[in-house]
């Protein structure tokens, strides 16, 4: 059985190290800034999951660069054409990193 732990551990792993399948892609806002290397080199040095949040999965972390609100998320897919989600529960999926700024996500 994958457990929230184990889901957390794969999901930094991806986060940090790139590691296991999956693309990490950045909005149009963080791609426009001048500071984006240090947006996206703080998401992958972020470890206050259990801090700040209440994400066993850890799937969603806020950072702040330069001023700048930014956010992140892990989603899971059955594969590239993120056509079908998945539950990584069930077994491998595709993830998909996504940082952008907190101005951009939906509902903020």
């Amino acid at each position: 059985m994958i457990t929230a732990v184990d889901v957390a551990r794969d999901n930094d792993r991806f986060r940090v190290l790139g590691d296991g399948k999956g693309r990490t892609l950045i909005s149009e806002g963080v791609a426009n800034v001048r500071h984006a290397h240090r947006i996206i080199n703080a998401v992958r040095g972020f470890n206050s999951f259990r801090a700040r949040h209440a994400d066993p999965e850890h799937r969603f972390g806020e950072v702040e660069v330069a001023g700048e609100k930014c956010c992140f998320t892990v989603d899971y897919y059955a594969d590239a054409t993120l056509q079908q989600s998945a539950d990584p529960h069930k077994g491998p999926v595709y993830r998909v990193l996504s940082i952008m700024l907190a101005s951009e996500r939906k509902g903020s």
